[in-house]
């Protein structure tokens, strides 16, 4: 079973591209016939303070209900987080942390991988939610989906030429963290 927790922000009216994001990394592993735990924050959103949901993936049932986890990698979506957030709580030792930013900060006291894939400004450029190149490279850096099980899910969110755009932008990040340019190892 592999363990994922996704960081961000939601505002009072709703969003968060974190949550997005995680949800269709849920989505989608089920339609591949994996077993998934998606565990969102709060049910109401909290005024733009840090927050974060927790995935569980598996080839077989999960049966741990527990808020324990042991982390193969924590994703940050939004840098501001890192003041509020020890993000580093429970991840393993091997684990990988994923960055939206071009250049992450420094984990002095990590010694797994750390990427930085640049999610944030692709997707600016492509003119599509951070959810699509977000929950792209999560599922490449797991090897846990091909990214067109990721892009059948998450096309039925757009319409019209948005949804070449959120394809671009899921394989695009796929690839992108195929070859991290950050390493802290």
């Amino acid at each position: 079973m592999l363990q994922v927790r996704v960081f961000g922000r939601r505002e009072p009216a709703g969003g968060g591209e974190f949550l997005a994001a995680a949800t269709l990394l849920a989505r989608a592993a089920v339609r591949t016939g994996l077993h998934v735990q998606l565990r969102p924050p709060w049910a109401f959103p909290r005024g733009g303070v840090a927050e974060h949901a927790t995935l569980r993936i598996g080839r077989e049932p999960i049966l741990d209900a527990s808020q324990d986890c042991d982390l193969d990698l924590v994703a940050v979506a939004d840098a501001s987080v890192l003041g509020e957030a020890n993000v580093l709580d429970r991840i393993k030792p091997e684990g990988i942390v994923l960055f939206a930013l071009d250049q992450p900060p420094n984990l002095p006291n990590f010694s797994g991988k750390v990427v930085a894939a640049g999610l944030d400004r692709m997707s600016a450029a492509l003119g599509v939610p951070l959810r699509f190149p977000l929950a792209a490279a999560i599922g490449s850096l797991l090897d846990l989906l091909p990214p067109d099980a990721l892009e059948e899910v998450a096309l039925r969110e757009v319409a019209g030429p948005k949804q070449e755009k959120a394809r671009e932008a899921i394989r695009r990040a796929a690839d992108e963290v195929t070859r991290p340019r950050v390493d802290n190892a």
